[in-house]
């Protein structure tokens, strides 16, 4: 009995700057909020600033595929989410 990991570790964690790579029309502006996987930052975009939320797993095997299509449709005619 003890403590076990659930999944494994990243073998690095990166900042949140390195997944707004990703968004050509952001640039990052300052950190909100990091944890190992959720991270939070502000952004300028060219209509003003916004915050951007990374949810960061590196586990390919994870089936995200269905909760990624589930929230493009409840996103879909909403404006404000790049």
């Amino acid at each position: 009995m003890g403590n076990q990991l659930t999944a494994i570790a990243p073998s690095q964690i990166f900042p949140v700057e390195y997944y707004l790579t990703d968004l050509p029309d952001c640039t990052f502006d300052s950190n909100l909020g990091s944890t190992r996987f959720f991270k939070v930052a502000r952004a300028k975009h060219r209509e003003g600033l916004i915050v951007v939320k990374v949810f960061a797993i590196r586990d390919p095997s994870l089936p995200l595929k269905a909760h990624k299509d589930r929230l493009d449709g409840k996103l879909y005619y909403s404006f404000s989410i790049l």
